[in-house]
C-alpha cells in the first residue's frame, strides 16, 4: 500500500511550485493508515503553500556570552530553560528545527582553516507566512533576550532551491 501511496503523493505535490514535501510528508505518513492520498495532500498543502522557512540566529557579543555563562546562578539557568521550553511549546507548529546552542567556529578560505569568533550563540529554523510574521514570534519577551542584556536575534530567509 505504501509504495503506491508515496508515488501518488509525490505526483500530487510535485505539480505545485515551491513545495518541499520531505518533512511534512514523513509527518503525514505516520497518520496515513486509512486515509486517502488526496486528503493527506490537501493537509500538507494547506500548511506548506505560502509558508517560507527562516534561519533564526541567537546573537550576542562574546563578552556578553561569557558573562552570562560565568555569572548565572542555577536558578537563573533553570528560569531561562523554562522560558525556552514555554516559548518552544507555544510555537511548536512553526518550529521546523528547534535548534541548539553553537560552539567554537572554524573559518575556511583559500588559505585553509583557522579558528575565529562570531556572535552566533545558537540557531533555530522556523516557518511562517512572511518574514514579518516570523519576526513577530520573537518579541522582547523571548528567552534569549531576557537571559542576556545586549543580545539580539537575526531572522534570515532561507531561499528555495530552484527545481533541478
Amino acid at each position: 500500500m505504501f509504495a503506491g501511496w508515496s508515488s501518488e503523493m509525490a505526483n500530487l505535490l510535485g505539480r505545485r511550485k515551491n513545495v518541499t514535501i520531505g518533512v511534512d510528508y514523513r509527518r503525514c505518513a505516520r497518520r496515513a493508515e486509512g486515509r486517502s492520498v488526496g486528503d493527506l495532500a490537501s493537509e500538507i498543502l494547506t500548511w506548506r503553500i505560502g509558508h517560507e522557512k527562516f534561519m533564526v540566529l541567537y546573537m550576542a557579543s562574546g563578552a556578553d556570552f561569557e558573562k552570562a555563562m560565568k555569572n548565572s546562578t542555577s536558578e537563573q539557568q533553570k528560569k531561562g530553560m523554562d522560558g525556552w521550553m514555554k516559548w518552544m511549546g507555544k510555537h511548536k507548529k512553526s518550529l521546523v528545527d528547534g535548534g541548539a546552542p553553537l560552539g567554537k567556529t572554524k573559518r575556511v578560505d583559500a588559505k585553509g582553516a583557522s579558528n575565529t569568533k562570531n556572535g552566533v550563540g545558537g540557531y533555530s529554523i522556523v516557518q511562517a507566512q512572511s518574514h514579518d510574521a516570523a519576526a513577530k514570534m520573537f518579541g522582547k519577551d523571548h528567552p534569549h533576550l531576557q537571559m542576556m542584556p545586549g543580545a539580539w536575534i537575526e531572522i534570515v530567509e532561507i531561499m528555495p532551491m530552484p527545481d533541478m
